[in-house]
């Protein structure tokens, strides 16, 4: 068990991201059940503005006519008929806060009911669905991750469908996925994981496979959620720095926390691609931009250098994603996603990897 001190770190983390649930709740204009919930609320305030109103209308008329009849009363009782009005008076004004809340209650309440009644084909095309269904029949793992779907919805609708998808298309990050609920936000890494994922090394440099969702670093924060689901860059750059320097003191939780801390790393928009560049010759690295060609590219690996390729929508990803090409092998490219064990484990056509590219940076060492 841990010490109380790390459980109250690990509770303050858990209401961060709690309060950033919220705030991405009130975004999510395209859920329809929060709309309804916020047509409700806004009903609500305006319903409690004009009970309010009358109220006070009420409490007013009742005080005109207590001050009334204690003028023609005899003196004797002013301070009785006053006492009487303004103890009155809160009792009045508490009422339609107290509506309110008990309203807002029972909104929140059937709000949760609503989300543990979601299905996974609610959030995963038909396809993913299959998959992950026939991944539960034989990994419990999986199966408990398919039965939970609530605990996956911390950080909004778009991380949670991503962590989904990834179960369904990663079966060698299915333990990563099932603790995730556990074990995230963590404030480090934990370079002493059971679970770390150790990878094999590929292309003539030999550099290491390295997955942004491994357990060692997967559960800190970086850009707003898990870095297992945002650490593709700093992945990267961990990769080829480690094989081309043969040193291990820069993990990629340590390449997240350079480009954090230089300025490269914004809140839900992960690394800036100039990380790449500007860090390298710190990091003891030569680095430039190839031509976005694949004569280009075929050359600058012929020649022995690493590429890390900044690619947009198509095999590797939905918006946009970094991966590492190591080397050749039989005229095909040997590539290294952070992201995907299955991609990492087969081969590549360049021109099919070309024509997703946004960008290409060659490395060698210094």
């Amino acid at each position: 068990m841990p010490d109380s001190e790390a459980q109250k770190r690990k509770d303050r983390a858990r209401a961060r991201v709690a309060a950033r649930r919220n705030r991405a709740r009130q975004e999510e204009t395209s859920n329809g059940l929060k709309f309804m919930a916020a047509v409700a609320i806004i009903a609500l305030l305006l319903a409690s503005f004009f009970v309010g109103t009358v109220l006070r209308f009420c409490a007013g008329e009742a005080q005109d006519n207590v001050t009334s009849s204690t003028a023609q009363s005899s003196s004797s009782s002013p301070n009785s008929s006053s006492q009487n009005a303004s103890n009155s008076k809160p009792a009045l004004s508490t009422v339609g806060a107290r509506a309110a809340e008990k309203l807002e209650q029972a909104i929140l309440e059937k709000e949760a009911e609503e989300e543990d009644k979601v299905k996974i084909s609610d959030i995963l095309e038909e396809n993913l669905v299959k998959q992950i269904e026939a991944q539960a029949k034989v990994n419990k793992d999986t199966a408990w991750i398919a039965a939970h779907l609530s605990e996956y919805a911390y950080d909004g609708w778009a991380v949670q469908y991503k962590i989904l998808k990834l179960a369904a298309e990663e079966p060698a990050a299915t333990t990563y996925i099932r603790e995730r609920p556990e074990l995230y936000p963590a404030e480090d890494q934990n370079l002493k994981s059971p679970h770390a994922v150790t990878g094999k090394k590929t292309g003539p440099h030999n550099i290491p496979q390295l997955y942004q969702w491994d357990p060692r670093w997967g559960y800190t924060v970086y850009s707003s959620t898990a870095f297992g689901m945002t650490g593709c860059c700093p992945t990267t750059l961990a990769m080829v720095y480690q094989g081309l320097t043969g040193k291990t003191d820069m993990t990629p939780y340590d390449m997240g926390v350079l480009a954090a801390n230089d300025g490269y790393m914004s809140e839900n928009e992960g690394t800036d691609a100039y990380f790449l560049i500007n860090e390298a010759q710190g990091l003891g690295l030569n680095c430039y931009e190839i031509y976005l060609a694949t004569e280009s590219m075929m050359a600058s690996l012929e020649n022995g250098d690493v590429l890390i390729a900044n690619v947009g929508p198509g095999d590797f990803t939905n918006d946009g994603h970094f991966i590492v090409i190591t080397g050749l092998k039989d005229g095909k490219l040997i590539v290294n996603d952070p992201y995907s064990k299955q991609r990492s484990e087969k081969l590549w056509d360049p021109d099919e990897v070309m024509n997703q590219c946004k960008a290409v940076f060659a490395y060698s060492r210094a």
